[in-house]
């Protein structure tokens, strides 16, 4: 029979990821030796392998790192001079949401190095000057799927969202939700755009080892919180999948900014247009 495949369990204090589904499971010890080889001196690695039957039985290898919780010195050279007040910005956003947690005694792990440039990628792939929900859900969307934090992206880019339409709406006190530790009212309405979120960028990055999990006998992969992908609602040897999450997410971003603005009652910036990304610099400075 079927059945469904966890993407996530916790080992200690982490949470690993599912890296590799394989029948053999000295193929999975080799596996689990090359990430473990990939660890740099800092980092810490744990990884466990589980053992599931979904027709047949095979083996699934679940891994993480857990990083020093460090900015690389010198990141300010390695990104266009004109987006350090954006990257700034954003780190700025990041290490709030952190001190959020900190103080509610849940600390955030660091899964993967903090990689600055990856910001300024992500802020290049924005397309300025459209409506204010079309850029900002631009922005968010693509802050989460470049991944350049080490914890927290999705947190992140949505309290960053304060950050740009606060500037958008100079003069105004607009009544915009923080959303930074996924607490107060505003979570039970935006909860579902988070959860569509990770479900369409497991879709995106994970498209091959989700096509294998199908071809092996099992019939969904399930998230925490919850999320759940049904194997068989995607033909992974036929369909474009990943890009058409990848569109999937941006629109979905645009509507959840829409619905921001609408529920802070300021129904108005749904249809202004954006001041360019100059602007937006200038008004960080």
């Amino acid at each position: 029979m079927a059945e469904a495949l966890p993407y996530h369990t916790e080992h200690d204090d982490l949470v690993l990821s599912l890296r590799f589904l394989n029948r053999n499971r000295r193929r999975i010890a080799g596996v689990r030796t090359d990430f473990e080889d990939r660890t740099d001196g800092e980092a810490r690695f744990a990884s466990e392998t589980k053992q599931f039957d979904p027709g047949n039985r095979i083996y699934a290898l679940y891994a993480a790192y857990d990083h020093p919780k460090r900015i690389p010195e010198g990141w300010e050279n390695e990104v266009p001079k004109e987006d350090l007040p954006l990257i700034d910005a954003v780190i700025s956003t990041f290490l709030g949401v952190s001190r959020d947690w900190e103080a509610k005694e849940e600390p955030l792990n660091w899964y993967k190095k903090f990689d600055p440039p990856k910001i300024s990628d992500a802020l290049s792939n924005v397309e300025w000057r459209q409506r204010v929900p079309v850029v900002e859900g631009e922005i968010v969307s693509e802050l989460i799927r470049k991944h350049s934090l080490p914890n927290a992206n999705h947190r992140t880019a949505i309290a960053f969202l304060r950050t740009y339409l606060n500037s958008i709406a100079q003069g105004s006190d607009p009544d915009l939700p923080a959303a930074g530790t996924y607490e107060g009212e505003w979570y039970t309405w935006a909860e579902r755009y988070v959860h569509e979120s990770k479900r369409l960028l497991l879709l995106r990055r994970k498209t091959g080892l989700l096509a294998h999990a199908k071809a092996v006998g099992f019939s969904e992969v399930t998230r925490k919180s919850g999320i759940r992908i049904d194997l068989y609602a995607h033909e992974f040897d036929k369909g474009d999948v990943g890009n058409g999450a990848e569109r999937d997410h941006q629109e979905l971003w645009v509507q959840f900014v829409e619905e921001v603005l609408d529920r802070s009652e300021m129904p108005e910036l749904i249809k202004e247009t954006d001041p360019g990304k100059g602007t937006f610099v200038q008004r960080l400075s």
